[in-house]
């Protein structure tokens, strides 16, 4: 139990919270850093989406590619 303690006492650490390395500094970055990826893929889904619905060509390799990249994280827990 004595990492369970240690990481509370990181956590409630006020001088990792302030400056540039503190937590909610990282944090921000990694919200505007997920907000910027899911922009450029509804931006490319989106349209791709619409294009497949309205022409009924194309939905084994666009549910094809989306299966694939659905399963990359998984595949990366696996080998780890």
């Amino acid at each position: 139990m004595t990492w369970v303690t240690q990481a509370v006492r990181w956590l409630v650490s006020a001088q990792n919270w302030a400056g540039a390395n503190g937590i909610a500094h990282r944090l921000a970055q990694h919200v505007v850093l997920t907000l910027v990826i899911v922009a450029v893929a509804a931006v490319i889904a989106l349209p791709l989406g619409v294009w497949v619905g309205h022409r009924r060509r194309g939905r084994a390799t666009v549910a094809a590619v989306a299966g694939a990249g659905r399963a990359i994280p998984t595949l990366g827990l696996l080998t780890l």
